[in-house]
């Protein structure tokens, strides 16, 4: 498996977020909070794991420092997701508190 991070592993339809929040099951191990959803519970299906990264304003007041978090979180995410390969398909959003 190639590591690379397509736009089709992005979460960004509205309705699989709005899903996600309010179905959607989720633990806390700091610095992030993660939700997460299966996505065989959605109508169409994606064939990759979808990520959404957030990054609150409210602690980090430029954007440049909310930017480099999100980009390291990608990057780790990207190195890392082969250890997600086998398992069904998952929405997963990372709020970084």
């Amino acid at each position: 498996m190639r590591n690379t991070f397509k736009k089709a592993e992005r979460l960004s339809k509205k309705k699989h977020i709005q899903e996600l929040f309010n179905r959607g099951s989720s633990f806390y191990l700091y610095p992030f909070k993660t939700l997460f959803l299966p996505s065989a519970e959605l109508d169409p299906a994606p064939e990759f794991h979808q990520i959404l990264i957030s990054v609150p304003k409210r602690n980090f007041k430029r954007a440049v420092d909310r930017n480099l978090l999100k980009r390291r979180i990608r990057e780790a995410y990207r190195l890392n997701k082969s250890l997600l390969a086998d398992s069904e398909k998952l929405l997963i959003a990372y709020i970084y508190t």
